[in-house]
C-alpha cells in the first residue's frame, strides 16, 4: 500500500513542475534551451519525491513537499542566451554600417535615409531571431540578417550633390555656347569663359560644403 499523505505531496510536486514547465514552454527560449531548463525542473522533482519517500512523519512529508515546491518555483526562466548573442551580432553589423557613412559627402537627408534603411534591416532580423524556435533557426536568422546588412550599399557620393553639379555644368555649357556664338574676339571669349569657369568652381565648392539638401539647392541656384 502507499501513503495517501506522500501521494498527495508528490501530486503537489508534479503540479508545481507542470506550472513551471508550462511557463518554460510559453517563454521565448529555443527548443534546446527549454529542454535544458525542463531537465533542471525534473531534477528538482526527483529530489523532492526522494525526500518525501524518505520522510517517516507527516510533518517531514509536508516539509519535503514545501521545500520541493520552493525549489521548483525558484527555477528561473532566463532570457535566451542564443537569441541575446544573435541580436548583439545584428546590432554590431548595424553599427559598422552606420560608421561607413563617415567620410562620405552625403547630405544629412541622404545619411538619414541610409541609416533608416539599415535600421529596418536590423529590426527585421531581430524580429526573425525572436520568432525562431530552435538554436539552428536563431543562427540562420542571425547569419541572414548580418549578411543583408553587410551587403547593403552605402553610396560614397551624394546623388543630390551630383545632380546639382550636373545642373551647374549644364548652365556653364549654355553660357559658353552663347559666348561662342557672340561677336566677341577669341581673346574676349576666352576671358569671359574663364569668368564662367570661376563661377562653376565656386558653385561646386559651395555644393560640396553643403550638409543639407536645401543648402545644396541654394548653392546650385546661386551658381
Amino acid at each position: 500500500t502507499t501513503s495517501a499523505t506522500k501521494d498527495a505531496a508528490k501530486d503537489a510536486i508534479d503540479q508545481a513542475a507542470k506550472t513551471k514547465d508550462d511557463a518554460i514552454d510559453a517563454s521565448n527560449l529555443t527548443a534546446e534551451e527549454k529542454a535544458d531548463l525542463k531537465k533542471t525542473v525534473a531534477g528538482e522533482v526527483q529530489t523532492a519525491k526522494g525526500n518525501i519517500d524518505a520522510a517517516t512523519k507527516d510533518a517531514d512529508v509536508k516539509t519535503a513537499q514545501t521545500n520541493g515546491e520552493k525549489a521548483i518555483n525558484a527555477v528561473e526562466i532566463p532570457a535566451s542566451v542564443s537569441k541575446t548573442a544573435a541580436i548583439k551580432a545584428i546590432n554590431a553589423a548595424l553599427t559598422d554600417k552606420k560608421a561607413k557613412l563617415n567620410g562620405t559627402n552625403l547630405t544629412d537627408e541622404e545619411k538619414t535615409a541610409v541609416i533608416n534603411k539599415a535600421q529596418k534591416l536590423a529590426d527585421d532580423a531581430i524580429a526573425n531571431i525572436n520568432k525562431a524556435t530552435t538554436n539552428d533557426a536563431v543562427k540562420t536568422a542571425k547569419d541572414t540578417g548580418v549578411e543583408t546588412i553587410n551587403n547593403m550599399n552605402v553610396p560614397t557620393t551624394s546623388a543630390t550633390k551630383d545632380a546639382a553639379k550636373d545642373a551647374i555644368d549644364q548652365a556653364a555649357k549654355t553660357k559658353d555656347d552663347a559666348i561662342d556664338a557672340s561677336n566677341l574676339t577669341a581673346e574676349e571669349k576666352a576671358d569671359l569663359k574663364k569668368t564662367v569657369a570661376g563661377e562653376v568652381q565656386t558653385a561646386k565648392g559651395n555644393i560640396d560644403a553643403a550638409t543639407k539638401d536645401a543648402d545644396v539647392t541654394t548653392a546650385k541656384n546661386t551658381g
